[in-house]
C-alpha cells in the first residue's frame, strides 16, 4: 500500500465573460451541488431516498478591487459566462493537476464593501446564481445544462430517460 499527500489548490484564475482577474481574484466557491430528494416509505422500514432534481446552483467570487468589467452585468437580465482554473499537486511532487468549473449565469447580487477613509482595501463580492455549470476534476466530471435539462456524470447523462419520456 503506498501512501499519498492529498493534493491541495496552489492558484486559480478567475475569468468573467472572458476577461482574467489572476492576482485579483481572491476566493470563488461553488455552492454545494446538491440533488433535491423526497423520502419514500410506503413498507418499507426505512426512508429511501428517490431524486427529485438539483438545485439551482451558486456562484459566488470576490475580488481585490472593484471592477467596472463585472459590476456592468450586475441585475442584467443576461447570461454570463465565468471559467475557474485550478491547479492542484501534492508536497511530494513537482507534477501538477488542473481543476476546471465552467459557468454560466446571472450576476444578482454585488457587495462592494465597507468603505473607510485611508488605506483600506475594498473587496467587492459577487453571487451568480447558475443556469450551466461544469465541472472537470482528475477524477471526472459533473455537468449540469438547466437550459437543455441535462445532468452529465463521467459522460453520462443521468435524466436522459426522462427527457425521451416526456419528449423533450
Amino acid at each position: 500500500m503506498s501512501f499519498q499527500l492529498p493534493r491541495k489548490l496552489k492558484n486559480f484564475n478567475l475569468f468573467v465573460d472572458g476577461i482574467g482577474f489572476a492576482g485579483r481574484a481572491e476566493e470563488a466557491s461553488l455552492q454545494t451541488l446538491n440533488v433535491k430528494s423526497e423520502d419514500h416509505t410506503a413498507g418499507l422500514d426505512t426512508p429511501y431516498p428517490v431524486d427529485m432534481g438539483m438545485e439551482t446552483p451558486s456562484l459566488f467570487f470576490d475580488l481585490a478591487e472593484p471592477s467596472g468589467d463585472v459590476i456592468k452585468f450586475v441585475g442584467k437580465d443576461q447570461e454570463v459566462s465565468v471559467r475557474l482554473i485550478g491547479t492542484m499537486n501534492d508536497d511530494s511532487s513537482p507534477s501538477s493537476q488542473a481543476i476546471e468549473i465552467t459557468a454560466r449565469g446571472f450576476i444578482g447580487s454585488a457587495d462592494l464593501g465597507n468603505w473607510n477613509a485611508g488605506i483600506q482595501k475594498v473587496s467587492p463580492k459577487f453571487t451568480m446564481k447558475l443556469v450551466y455549470v461544469k465541472v472537470t476534476a482528475p477524477s471526472g466530471t459533473f455537468e449540469l445544462d438547466i437550459r437543455n435539462n441535462k445532468r452529465m456524470v463521467n459522460g453520462t447523462d443521468v435524466v436522459e430517460s426522462i427527457r425521451g419520456k416526456i419528449k423533450i
